[in-house]
């Protein structure tokens, strides 16, 4: 007959032969895009802007990566992680990519976010890849006016943007592609929508 204390030694070995051979977990973040050069430097006169909310879709809350399949069949990977939450990741990489001429990006948790003019706020109903094929992005996205709580713009947006690197690694550059498409599209109708600001002249300039 096994004793007891066999038969628990033995569980504890196969407990332990077991975790050691499970796949060790690979975390990712979303890369920065580059900075912006000096021709994207705002002028004083221009209007502040803050990214105020992140919605995401409630499947998008667990730090794993994301992967639908046929049959809108999610699933969420245990092993392969972003190493941020999404909402934040999402907001580092915007508040690089926003940068224009026309108007000045506050950060929203500075001491200076009372200082802005309009507030931009995100909605996403879905950000994940399609197998390893394709990734993407669909959502809302308003910009309001603070002082009146006027709806200045309100649209919708969807992107996709294919895998050029096989793996997880090409999901990665394909989510930040879309937050490219995503940046390049709030830039323009932002830019259509706000007052062209005047620079500001020394004084005796007049």
């Amino acid at each position: 007959m096994i004793s007891a204390n066999t038969l628990i030694t033995g569980l504890v070995i196969l407990g332990l032969t077991a975790c050691s051979t499970l796949p060790p977990t690979e975390t990712f973040i979303l890369p920065n895009p580059p900075l912006p050069d000096s021709s994207q430097i705002p002028d004083l006169s221009a209007p502040g802007i803050r990214i105020d909310t992140i919605t995401l879709a409630p499947y998008l809350s667990d730090q794993g990566m994301v992967i639908a399949s046929e049959g809108n069949r999610i699933t969420t990977t245990r092993n392969h992680r972003w190493g941020e939450p999404m909402r934040d990741g999402i907001r580092r990489y915007l508040s690089r990519s926003l940068q224009s001429p026309h108007f000045q990006l506050v950060d929203s948790k500075s001491s200076v976010s009372s200082t802005a003019r309009y507030a931009i706020h995100l909605q996403f109903d879905a950000f994940h890849s399609i197998g390893f094929s394709h990734a993407i992005a669909e959502g809302k996205w308003s910009l309001i006016e603070l002082g009146t709580r006027e709806v200045v713009l309100h649209e919708s947006f969807q992107f996709t943007s294919n895998l050029e690197i096989q793996g997880y690694e090409g999901i990665v550059a394909a989510q930040a592609s879309l937050l490219d498409q995503l940046s390049r599209t709030l830039l323009h109708r932002i830019h259509s929508s706000l007052p062209v600001p005047h620079p500001t002249l020394p004084e005796g300039n007049n």
